[in-house]
């Protein structure tokens, strides 16, 4: 092998590699628009979880309000001793 065969072969290699870079760069930048997504996502369903939370919590408080209501209006009185 001559010199400048030495030295184009290892500039094809050089540019080989900065492909190689440049692709792997592409793919961390899309492995981090995926995890900003999905962390997205996981807040979007723990807010949705809280709040369905609060909306059973509120339902069931005014189920007992109401039993509570209409054991009083029929006097068996909860309360009475």
């Amino acid at each position: 092998m001559t010199q400048e065969e030495k030295l184009d072969s290892i500039e094809k290699s050089l540019n080989e590699l900065k492909e190689l870079s440049k692709k792997k760069d592409a793919q961390i930048e899309e492995l981090i628009k995926q995890r900003n997504k999905l962390r997205q996502n996981k807040e979007a369903y723990i807010a949705k979880t809280y709040v369905y939370g609060i909306l059973i919590l509120i339902a069931l408080g005014l189920i007992i309000y109401i039993l509570y209501e209409i054991m009083n209006k029929v006097n068996f009185g909860i309360c009475d001793v």
